[in-house]
């Protein structure tokens, strides 16, 4: 019972890294572009929502590992990342464009 919502959850997971990481990089690729469209952004708002589904993501995780009586170490881990999240949707929300900020921070994430 537990272990697939494990699953469920650790592909949701994936899936959001990876829809960060490509709008994350289509953002930085937009603001290169000189012409008045560059000015709207609708990545940017991709990338934000994909960064709060996936600290939800987390605590999700967090919550279902305390209850399985995981170890520490991944009970921790998960807690590591939801904050860490945090941090990285207040880094993309300030982002001036000029790097794949979201997309090169989630390589930090344990």
């Amino acid at each position: 019972m537990y272990s697939d919502e494990l699953d469920d959850l650790n592909s949701r997971e994936d899936f959001l890294r990876k829809e960060i990481h490509k709008n994350c990089l289509l953002c930085m690729g937009r603001s290169r572009l000189h012409t008045n469209r560059a000015e709207k952004n609708p990545e940017k708002g991709v990338v934000l929502n994909s960064l709060q589904d996936l600290y939800g993501t987390y605590q999700e995780k967090y919550e279902l590992l305390r209850k399985l009586n995981s170890t520490a170490e991944k009970i921790q881990n998960a807690a590591t990342n939801k904050r860490f999240v945090l941090d990285v949707i207040d880094g993309c929300k300030s982002c001036g464009r000029e790097t794949d900020f979201a997309n090169r921070s989630l390589a930090q994430l344990k």
